[in-house]
């Protein structure tokens, strides 16, 4: 049987499947995605019994920084956010003539404060290709590690973008991003009195007490509050030490660690 038959039997297989999964967004509200696990194991099972191995390849990757503002309570505040662009061809083979295959795009973009930006990419770009390869419809909005999942927390809240592009050497545009506005976000510059030490650095890594109140949380039950928000709560001082050896961006344990000794020094 040639590769198309093949496909096509896949296709028939995989529309008898309900792939959907229904999740909450963080008001409560119920509504349906298609989870990459769902596509993988639900595609990988139809093309072993139809005889078609599939796999990504020609992978090639665009990394570059996001500098986002935002305004708070008169506070000007600056995030240093990583993206990554991913485009590939998921090629699906004929296992019975291996020199019969058939090559489909697929292309993700990751945006992580931390260093899940790759993963997303990636898992975008290659539940995609095999949905669109086999008309799976899509469900719904996005998550942390299965990128469709929950909607981006900080989206919204961002009132001013800067794009610091990928390096020219690499052969990549992503054609369904918008390219960043340049504009002058005048309206987001920090206060007059505002000196330039207490800026975030734009890798995102304190150096001393008024940037580590401005590093952006990520541990659940604090998540997208800033460290500065965080300070003067009772339980401050127990997550700081929580942050010790932890698995967690750089920003996030140097901001903890400046802060527990600024604690501790005011108890002293």
């Amino acid at each position: 049987m040639n590769l198309l038959a093949k496909m096509l039997n896949v296709i028939n297989e995989l529309t008898q499947q309900s792939l959907e999964t229904e999740v909450t967004d963080s008001s409560g509200k119920p509504y349906k995605v298609t989870l990459e696990e769902a596509v993988v194991s639900a595609v990988k099972a139809s093309e072993a019994a139809n005889g078609i191995f599939s796999y990504p390849h020609s992978i090639q990757r665009a990394d570059s920084t996001l500098k986002r503002t935002s305004m708070a309570d008169g506070v000007c505040k600056t995030y240093a956010v990583n993206k990554v662009d991913v485009t590939l061809q998921y090629r699906f083979v004929n296992v019975e003539q291996p020199e019969e295959y058939i090559d489909i795009p697929g292309i993700g973009t990751g945006i992580d404060y931390g260093d899940k930006a790759p993963g997303k990419a990636y898992t975008y770009a290659c539940k995609y290709a095999l949905m669109k390869a086999y008309k799976i419809p899509s469900g719904g909005k996005a998550s942390v590690d299965d990128p469709d999942v929950q909607p981006s927390s900080m989206q919204d809240a961002m009132t001013g973008v800067e794009r610091t592009p990928a390096p020219a050497e690499v052969p990549f545009e992503n054609p369904l991003i918008p390219k960043a506005d340049t504009s002058d976000f005048t309206e987001n510059l920090p206060p007059e009195n505002m000196h330039p030490e207490d800026e975030l650095p734009p890798d995102g890594i304190p150096t001393n007490v008024a940037q580590a109140k401005k590093v952006i949380c990520t541990v659940s039950n604090y998540r997208d509050k800033t460290f500065g928000e965080i300070y003067p709560l009772d339980q401050a001082e127990r997550l700081f030490k929580w942050y010790e050896g932890k698995n967690k961006p750089k920003g996030e344990l140097e901001a903890a660690r400046i802060l527990l000794a600024e604690k501790q020094k005011e108890k002293a």
